[in-house]
């Protein structure tokens, strides 16, 4: 290695540590500012429980199974460093830190595929700066450790297949089931193992694989193929919710989305790098398919630990379409430094141009997820409660297991699906009188709340979501006239969350 390429390599790797930090201090600054949002409140709910017995036993007696490594990390950390739920920085710590290995770890695997630390460079720097990541880096929740394991696992995985060394195989596996105890929606990326497995055989007939390999591969394939179709053949649902998806991949990030497809197209017709976009390609397409067609609600997060594979596809179309270009202008011909910084130059502010909307410059105290993703400020309704609660009033609330985690009681719980569907509702009822997170009473019907309002004392938090779906009760609360309302927040639909005394 001559000295300039050692130089420059110094500047990449002294770069990519600034992108580190500056991913570090977007990812921590406010981290405990934005109230908790109702699935936060599970993950800390599980994490409280399994540092009062050792493992996630919720108080209606039922072990929270959901999200393991996540729920054991924010345990850890409340464990350590304290909660408070009015600045949830705690909770909130360990995916950010995992959100700074993503940075790190997109860096390491772009290189091992493409071979080109420019390329790995602004890969890592479209990473720190996205507002998608950045987002769930700040949340007590699994999806960016999902994220960090899935990209630890292919790289590993990208490995095997150069070399079919175990040890590699090994750590893949084990990352895949890192991945899988941080949430469990990390089961879609099953059968894109087994795709790709099989297409690297077949493009590559000359490399060797032991027998023992091969059967293993197969094996798995076939368990895939149990655990992943068969299910479907024996009469399940097919949900189809194709089409929400594809508006938000071609609304929200249109422009990233159709560049991608672009780069998948000019990947087919360039040997150099062919492999490497059909192995990025079949880890974005083939979960895409399983998410739109087989969960049966839609959550537009399930997208997110594809992001840095269609990042990754996005930022080759543009480098590709670069390179394309000069060749044309035979600017190549005389290729040097210099003329390699022009063109890289060249792909940076194109690729900044087309990430621009994904893009945050200046660190925000609230982030606002996908469509449908609720983010009322239960921190102000609660703080409200706790400053003017008396000892004999009840809270009732559609989330009970937040009230336990801002107040410290059960309350009573007034229930709704979070999915909008009975038969889930019908899950989280425990012997027809409590619920499954928390133990606290339920509210049985219209009557029944009816008569606790004309009974009682206490308040009621009500959130957008809730009101749409608690029908006459919704009513019932809105216009009784023994209820009144004392605090409302948000315009959103979803954000919106009501306060009322009774």
């Amino acid at each position: 290695m001559n000295t300039n390429t050692e130089s420059r390599a110094q500047v990449i790797h002294i770069l990519l540590g600034a992108m580190v930090l500056i991913g570090l201090f977007f990812r921590l600054v406010d981290l405990g500012a934005q109230s908790l949002w109702i699935d936060e409140g599970f993950s800390i709910n599980a994490a409280q429980a399994i540092i009062a017995h050792g493992y996630p036993m919720l108080d209606s007696g039922k072990i929270y199974t959901s999200s393991p490594l996540n729920a054991y990390g924010i345990a850890g950390a409340i464990q350590v460093l304290g909660f408070d739920p009015f600045n949830p920085w705690t909770a909130r710590l360990p995916s950010a830190v995992f959100g700074i290995g993503v940075i790190a770890l997109m860096y390491f695997f772009a290189l091992r595929i493409f071979q080109n630390k420019y390329f790995a460079l602004l890969a890592a720097t479209l990473i720190a700066f996205s507002y998608w990541e950045i987002d769930w880096s700040r949340q007590a929740r699994g999806y960016i450790e999902l994220q960090f394991f899935m990209l630890l696992a292919l790289w590993q995985f990208w490995k095997w297949l150069e070399y079919y060394t175990l040890k590699n195989l090994a750590a893949s596996a084990l990352a895949y089931a890192a991945a899988y105890a941080s949430h469990g929606i990390a089961v879609i990326f099953a059968p894109a193992f087994a795709v790709t497995f099989l297409a690297h055989y077949i493009l590559n007939p000359q490399q060797k694989i032991k027998a023992y390999q091969l059967v293993i591969g197969t094996g798995s394939i076939a368990l895939l193929g149990a655990i992943i179709i068969a299910p479907k053949l024996w009469g399940s649902t097919l949900y189809d919710f194709s089409a929400s998806y594809i508006r938000f991949l071609f609304g929200d990030l249109r422009i990233i989305t159709l560049v991608g497809i672009v780069g998948i197209i000019l990947g087919i017709f360039d040997k150099k790098h062919f492999w490497p976009v059909i192995f990025l390609a079949i880890f974005l397409l083939f979960p895409l398919v399983v998410v739109m067609f087989y969960a049966s609600t839609t959550q537009l997060r399930y997208l997110f630990p594809m992001f840095p594979f269609l990042t990754i596809l996005a930022l080759y179309a543009i480098s590709r379409a670069t390179d394309l270009v000069f060749n044309m202008l035979r600017f190549n011909e005389a290729r040097n430094s210099s003329n390699t910084l022009f063109v890289w130059s060249i792909i940076v502010v194109v690729a900044m141009l087309m990430f621009w909307g994904q893009l945050v410059f200046r660190p925000q105290n609230f982030y606002q997820s996908e469509f449908d993703s609720p983010r009322p400020d239960f921190k102000a309704a609660y703080a409200l409660i706790a400053e003017q609660k008396q000892a004999t009033d009840i809270v009732i609330s559609p989330y009970a297991h937040l009230t336990k985690i801002y107040l410290g009681e059960k309350g009573m719980w007034l229930p709704i699906s979070l999915t909008g569907k009975q038969s889930e509702l019908k899950k989280t009822i425990i012997d027809g009188k409590i619920d499954y997170y928390v133990g606290a009473p339920i509210v049985e019907n219209t009557e029944h709340l009816q008569s606790i309002i004309e009974q009682q004392n206490g308040y009621m938090i009500i959130d957008g979501m809730a009101k749409i779906r608690l029908g006459a009760q919704a009513f019932i609360i809105a216009n009784h006239p023994n209820v009144t309302e004392i605090f409302h927040s948000g315009s959103a639909r979803l954000n919106q969350i009501w306060v009322y005394k009774f």
